[in-house]
């Protein structure tokens, strides 16, 4: 008897770029991950993103087992297939002083992969966003600085708000949002 085994399916693989928020003149990390993995031995990628406002810095290579190189494209190339989901890569962004607040698409352009025998196979990108929001979380006062004066504005905004209105009598800045849920609550 011969037995037949299940090809894999290589359609479903992808590779995601996570998305983040930051304000202009910061630095911010984006991992790259691959989901549905069907095992690779080459993959070929390149990230396309608004060069106006964002820097690429850094290509971090989060795959220990593999050779990556990087330069126009990513290559990452090994002897054995690689077949576990998680992170790819770290993409270190410079965000430049100048950016306005807005969301910038970074895209993951897949350009090819293949196996340890040589069979090529397809992978969806899914892009991540880079949130640019010029407030400093935190900075109850807007003086672009955080420190006790901003907790003791936040400790007076949270005592002052009314329970029937729900509004405060103390009036303080957008960077009293701390994590940027829209919502200043202890």
């Amino acid at each position: 008897t011969v037995e037949k085994f299940d090809e894999p399916d290589h359609s479903t693989a992808k590779i995601i770029v996570d998305s983040k928020k930051a304000s202009s003149g910061s630095t911010v990390e984006l991992d790259v991950k691959i989901a549905d993995n069907p095992g690779f031995s080459v993959l070929n990628v390149a990230f396309i993103y608004d060069k106006q406002y964002l820097t690429l810095t850094e290509v971090e290579n989060q795959l220990p087992s593999m050779t990556m190189t990087s330069g126009s494209t990513i290559v990452w190339d090994a002897v054995e297939n690689y077949s576990e989901d998680g992170i790819l890569c770290t993409l270190k962004f410079e965000i430049a002083e100048n950016t306005p607040e807005g969301e910038y698409e970074i895209q993951v352009m897949f350009i090819s992969a293949s196996n340890d025998e040589f069979k090529e196979y397809n992978m969806s990108g899914v892009s991540g966003t880079l949130e640019i929001r010029n407030i400093l979380y935190g900075d109850a006062n807007g003086d672009g600085k955080i420190n006790s004066v901003d907790l003791a504005m936040l400790r007076k905004y949270l005592a002052s708000i009314d329970p029937i209105t729900g509004t405060s009598s103390i009036a303080v800045k957008a960077g009293t949002d701390c994590n940027g849920d829209g919502k200043i609550a202890s």
